[in-house]
């Protein structure tokens, strides 16, 4: 910046050069400012009128906010990192929880099953002198066991507590690395980019966060779980045999259900023959219902199927028409082709000097911001476009008319209903005599 403030003596610097330089500036400069104020703090406006020294002490200071404010970016980023260890850290804790609660369990069953086989050996043993000595050698080598996996328990539950407590603590170092990434944020506002990967670090440290507590959660029920688990084992290890298998509970007896000797008789009046002029009617009639439900189903189907068909072309025709609309030519191609064409008009010895060199490049970026316009024109009209199409009430007025074919299918199959239940109504009074 310093460099591009000093004064140019050069030839080519004369007034009638620096006339049309500023104005081509002060021309481009009200669309490039538009552009540029899509993004925040992507311009921050310097003065000039204090001379070169309040310039650069300002642009000193802007850059250093900016430096600054990405500092305070990767700083975000190490404590999401932090984070990220912790809450890895965290699910190893609770695996080894849920592990150490899988062998507290297992010792448990262990446990269970040499005190059921102690009692099942105690009944089949006899009261004598040599099943006394057996049945002391069985106590004392059941007791032996049982000692060894109520110690292995308690060492399981030891270590499922140990790895709650692990991952309770990683829980608390996540929840601090968060905290300090979120400080961060709130402390970068200078750059965009800075910004942007901060509020992406911080984010990132919340996800290691809610992952970290979710895994100290685990880890702490599975110790919990393994504690509940050795404490039913010690209780086991002293149950006597009602207590292990005890009595089944009693069946209650079953109560004869008394049989009703009254039998329930269904009197059918006799048949009749119908007349031929009853039964003649009654012919027409149902004809007459068949020959109108087959008509409206024939008709209210041809509908639907010519709704199909207008809906079918419909959408093509729009997709079709919207396609073309976005291929339609533009001029970009022209304004690149013209700007080689007087690009190569330049001689190869004049395109060395600066002021040149210079020149073409005020031409590249007029060139840059002349495609930009028609691009950002073509969006414009496209999304244009697109609104019009989607303003259009065709699907909403196609959608009642389907209603109304669909409704008259159902009030078809409701006067069919409504009129074979009158034929039926007349067909078994007429049958029964009835009047």
């Amino acid at each position: 910046l310093v460099e591009r403030l000093q004064e140019n003596l050069g030839p080519y610097n004369d007034a009638a050069l620096a006339q049309v330089r500023l104005a081509a500036a002060v021309e481009e400069a009200p669309p490039l400012l538009k552009w540029m104020t899509r993004f925040d703090n992507l311009l921050t406006p310097i003065s000039a009128e204090g001379g070169p020294a309040d310039v650069f002490a300002i642009a000193k200071v802007v850059a250093d906010r900016v430096l600054d404010a990405k500092q305070k970016a990767l700083e975000t980023k190490l404590a999401a990192q932090a984070a990220a260890q912790a809450a890895a850290q965290a699910g190893h804790a609770r695996d080894a929880a849920v592990a150490a609660k899988k062998d507290t369990e297992g010792a448990a069953a262990m446990l269970l099953g040499w005190k059921k086989a102690e009692v099942e050996a105690d009944k089949q043993l006899k009261s004598g002198d040599e099943d006394r000595v057996a049945k002391q050698m069985l106590s004392t080598k059941t007791a032996e066991e049982i000692a060894v996996c109520l110690l292995s328990a308690k060492q399981a539950m030891q270590e499922a507590e140990e790895a709650a407590k692990r991952a309770e603590q990683q829980d608390k170092d996540a929840q601090a690395a968060l905290a300090l990434a979120q400080d961060k944020v709130t402390q970068t506002d200078a750059a965009v980019e800075a910004k942007a990967s901060a509020e992406w670090a911080a984010e990132q440290a919340s996800i290691s966060r809610k992952a970290a507590a979710d895994a100290a959660a685990a880890a702490k029920e599975a110790a919990e779980e393994a504690a509940a688990v050795l404490a039913k084992a010690e209780k086991t290890a002293g149950m006597t045999e009602e207590e292990l298998f005890p009595p089944p509970p009693p069946v209650e007896p079953e109560v004869p259900v008394e049989e009703s000797s009254e039998e329930i008789v269904l009197v059918v009046p006799p048949f009749v023959s119908l007349t031929h002029d009853f039964a003649s009617i009654l012919y027409g009639q149902w004809s007459l219902l068949e020959k109108t439900y087959l008509k409206g189903l024939r008709k209210t189907f041809f509908n639907l199927r010519e709704e199909r068909r207008a809906a079918l072309g419909h959408f093509a025709g729009v997709k079709k028409d919207f396609l073309g609309h976005l291929r339609r030519p533009d001029t970009k191609q022209q304004m690149v082709t013209q700007f080689q064409v007087e690009y190569n008009a330049v001689d190869l010895d004049m395109r060395r000097l600066p002021e040149v060199q210079g020149e073409l490049l005020l031409r590249t970026e007029e060139l840059r911001d002349a495609l930009w316009d028609v691009c950002d024109a073509k969006r414009e009209e496209n999304q244009t476009e697109l609104e019009r199409i989607m303003g259009d009430s065709w699907v909403t007025d196609r959608s009642s008319l389907l209603i109304k074919h669909f409704t008259s299918l159902v009030q078809l199959e409701a006067d069919s209903f409504a009129a074979t239940h009158g034929q039926l109504h007349d067909y078994y009074c007429a049958k029964c005599a009835f009047q």
